[in-house]
């Protein structure tokens, strides 16, 4: 419990910085990309019932409302929850924002044709856990699409660390 609650608060602390960031990325060409990618592998249809997990200041959220999309989005940390809901009411797009451990989600079975996770999965603690309440919510038929990295790999491998730096 002493590792989750510290990744509570640090998230908690980066909670401005971070949404700094994510306005940034939104506001550059990769949203049309990011957008193109969700839409092709999950539909363009208004009828879907959308979750973003982990949300963090909202990046996926902001992209499937635009889409049309149904959208809920979860965090644990209620600072990044602050930062997700002014991003959408400066955007006026219409989210429902939900504090909530990833592990236990407060939904019913199969609840959403469409999830979507960023970032986030390198931070769980139980991540077969996770897993399995994320495809208990998830519909029959629907799908989950996850995006993560190891960002800090480069810090255990000179080579890699020269190749970031060259970047």
């Amino acid at each position: 419990m002493l590792i989750k609650h510290r990744m509570k608060n640090y998230w908690s602390a980066r909670a401005k910085g971070y949404s700094q960031l994510i306005k940034e990325e939104i506001s550059s060409f990769k949203k049309d990309a990011w957008k193109k990618l969700i839409s092709e592998n999950a539909g363009q249809s208004g009828n879907i019932k959308a979750l973003d997990i982990g949300t963090g200041p909202g990046f996926f959220a902001l992209l499937m409302a635009e889409l049309g999309y149904n959208v809920t989005a979860v965090d644990s940390s209620e600072n990044m929850l602050l930062e997700a809901r002014q991003n959408a009411e400066n955007t006026g797009l219409s989210i429902k924002f939900v504090k909530a451990d990833v592990h236990k989600l407060p939904f019913s079975d199969n609840s959403f044709d469409l999830i979507v996770c960023r970032n986030l999965v390198w931070t769980l603690i139980n991540p077969r856990d996770a897993y399995k309440e994320w495809y208990r919510v998830l519909s029959k038929n629907g799908k989950l699409i996850i995006f993560d990295a190891n960002w800090y790999l480069r810090l255990s491998d000179a080579s890699l660390q020269e190749k970031y730096e060259q970047l």
